[in-house]
């Protein structure tokens, strides 16, 4: 209490002091000086009651008011590192996502592309010339890319005579016997002498693609594939599963494109996320 009384006392005088000294012809006496002395007086006045009352109490207010205060400040900052961190990870998951579901896309596009654009395709064997590196049904890979020829290589190209079944012309796979002049000499390997013809190297289609000299072939495969089904001996049911191939040949684009829909539709779908993961 007596620290109370000299308090006030205090400001008492300085109240007093302060009218007197602007009292006399100072219309400033009631402006915004005088007023806000006497606020800020007030208020320390009204702070150093209310720590000699808590101090009364133990402090008991003041802990608890200070604890409240660095429990709501420790929180804050808990959460905003809590979010901070989850929106870390979830833009983390979200560009993960995005390339996982890209990438294989980009992937089945440039093969797309390469076999569309004919740098890289399976040539039909029609003849059984090549016996026994390769007989009449295998699907021999070739490659339009690097077509330095020399002897040795087996090539692909249009039979020089201009011979055609159906809408497409003949080729003939054969190996180069030797080059000369931009003109290439050709044999099969099962024939005894080389062929009587001379192809001219910009007409080439394709050379095969070898591993330890060796092309890579697919046995049996290409049979299916063969356009010409008059000239062949097979049964009918054989003919039909021939057939049934062709016509999903010819739809391959369009299951190509749906197919790309699809797995992007699925991708999309899996990427967003739920009801509950969205409101928490």
């Amino acid at each position: 209490m007596i620290i109370i009384t000299a308090i006030v006392t205090v400001m008492v005088t300085a109240i007093i002091s302060t009218v007197a000294r602007y009292v006399a012809w100072q219309i400033s006496v009631v402006g915004e000086p005088f007023y806000r002395f006497i606020i800020w007086h007030i208020m320390l006045f009204a702070m150093i009651l209310a720590v000699f009352y808590d101090s009364r109490q133990g402090f008991k207010k003041s802990i608890s008011i200070l604890g409240y205060i660095a429990q709501h400040l420790n929180r804050t900052s808990h959460d905003d590192k809590v979010n901070a961190t989850m929106h870390m990870y979830r833009e983390h998951a979200r560009k993960f996502h995005l390339r996982s579901v890209l990438m294989p896309i980009a992937m089945t596009l440039f093969i797309a592309y390469l076999l569309s654009a004919q740098l890289f395709f399976f040539a039909i064997v029609t003849s059984g010339s090549m016996e026994p590196t390769f007989k009449k049904g295998d699907l021999v890979f070739m490659q339009n890319v690097l077509l330095q020829p020399k002897a040795g290589d087996i090539i692909i190209f249009p039979e020089p005579s201009g011979k055609t079944v159906g809408s497409g012309t003949v080729t003939v796979t054969h190996r180069i016997a030797g080059v000369s002049g931009g003109k290439i000499t050709t044999k099969g390997d099962a024939n005894p002498i080389a062929d009587s013809w001379s192809v001219d190297s910009s007409k080439l289609l394709g050379k095969a693609v070898t591993i330890d000299n060796k092309p890579v072939v697919i046995k049996d495969v290409g049979k299916y594939f063969l356009l010409d089904f008059r000239t062949t001996e097979y049964n009918a049911e054989f003919l039909a599963i021939a057939k049934t191939i062709q016509s999903l040949r010819a739809m391959g684009i369009m299951i190509f494109f749906i197919c790309i829909v699809m797995y992007l539709a699925i991708s999309i779908k899996e990427a967003r996320p739920s009801r509950h993961y969205r409101h928490r």
